[in-house]
């Protein structure tokens, strides 16, 4: 139903129009203006009423995409829950928000991938199940949103030195001391040395996908 009316949605760089996104239980709908999206509420109102479905207001946040638009200046009339400047909402694990400064999305993933060796890191005692638990669960946490959010270099350091730090030399913390006693392109090297995760390369090969 909402396909139905292409003049409601948002219009891409390419000339595409783009109503609603579906994944699993969240629905988002992509408004070209305020207008548009009460319309479009009341779309899918009509829609709740045929099939049965009930849509909870309650929980539903609208974001202001415009950055030259500050969301205290639109009137949502009751319907809906405008989302203030600088208030970060998550979809599908990453955030979005009308003007947020610049690298939250950076330091919030950066808060959990240090702090989830903590947590994982006494549940491998050998050098290779080390690794498999950091490609498999440590840098999951990762992958997910470097798809969508540009990473300082420096940070990409920060994650690397971690790694190697628990990988090399068990330890869970970017404070303790740790000495490598294998030389850089023997850590890294998957045939000829110990095959350590290297975050940059693993970045650029997500860029180019």
């Amino acid at each position: 139903m909402l396909r139905q009316h292409p003049h409601l949605g948002m219009t891409t760089p390419d000339g595409d129009t783009i109503t609603s996104i579906f994944f699993a239980d969240d629905s988002t709908l992509l408004s070209k203006d305020l207008p548009a999206a009460v319309e479009q509420l009341a779309i899918v109102e009509e829609f709740c009423a045929v099939s049965g479905a009930r849509l909870n207001q309650a929980k539903c946040q609208t974001l202001v995409l415009n950055g030259h638009l500050d969301p205290e200046d639109t009137d949502g009339g009751g319907l809906l829950n405008i989302m203030p400047s600088g208030q970060p909402i998550k979809y599908l694990g990453v955030m979005f928000g009308h003007n947020l400064p610049q690298g939250a999305q950076v330091n919030l993933i950066n808060e959990r991938f240090m702090a989830c060796f903590q947590q994982w890191g006494c549940r491998a005692r050998t050098l290779q199940g080390r690794r498999l638990l950091a490609n498999t669960v440590m840098l999951s946490l990762l992958w997910h949103v470097t798809k969508a959010t540009p990473v300082p270099p420096e940070t990409v350091d920060t994650w690397q030195s971690m790694l190697c730090r628990y990988i090399l030399g068990r330890k869970t913390l970017p404070t303790d001391k740790y000495r490598p006693l294998v030389a850089p392109p023997l850590q890294f090297d998957p045939e000829l040395g110990l095959g350590l995760p290297h975050v940059a390369s693993k970045l650029c090969a997500q860029r180019l996908q």
